[in-house]
C-alpha cells in the first residue's frame, strides 16, 4: 500500500507532504501507484517551474517508492495562496484516490 501524509501548520497551510511504498495495484501495470507519483510531481513541477518557488535539494527527496517535499516559507502572499491552491487540488485527488482504490493507497493528514 502506498501511504500517503500531508502537513498543516496550524494556520491551516499544508507545510509538507511525504508518499512512500507502492501500492501493488496491479503486478507491471500499477495505475494506482503511476497516479500518485504523477500527482505528486505535478505539483512539484508546479510549484518550482510555474509559480518559481524554489525548494533546495535536502527539502526534495525522490526515490524509488518515494516522494518528500518541505515546502520553503513564501514570503510572497500570492505565489504562497498559489502554491496551497497546487497542494490542495493535490490532496483532493489523492483523497479521491484513496476512496475509488480502498486498500492501495491511504491519504492521512497531520496537525502541527
Amino acid at each position: 500500500m502506498t501511504r500517503v501524509s500531508y502537513i498543516r501548520d496550524t494556520g491551516g497551510r499544508i507545510v509538507a507532504f511525504r508518499s512512500v511504498g507502492h501500492s501493488h495495484f496491479s503486478p507491471g501495470d500499477d495505475i494506482v501507484c503511476a497516479a500518485i507519483s504523477a500527482l505528486s510531481v505535478a505539483t512539484i513541477n508546479g510549484i518550482t517551474e510555474v509559480i518559481g518557488i524554489k525548494i533546495r535539494e535536502k527539502h526534495l527527496i525522490v526515490g524509488d517508492g518515494l516522494i518528500q517535499v518541505h515546502i520553503p516559507i513564501i514570503k510572497d502572499k500570492m505565489k504562497e495562496g498559489q502554491v496551497q491552491v497546487l497542494l490542495e487540488t493535490m490532496v483532493l485527488a489523492l483523497e479521491n484516490l484513496e476512496a475509488d482504490n480502498k486498500g492501495f493507497v491511504s491519504v492521512k493528514e497531520i496537525r502541527r
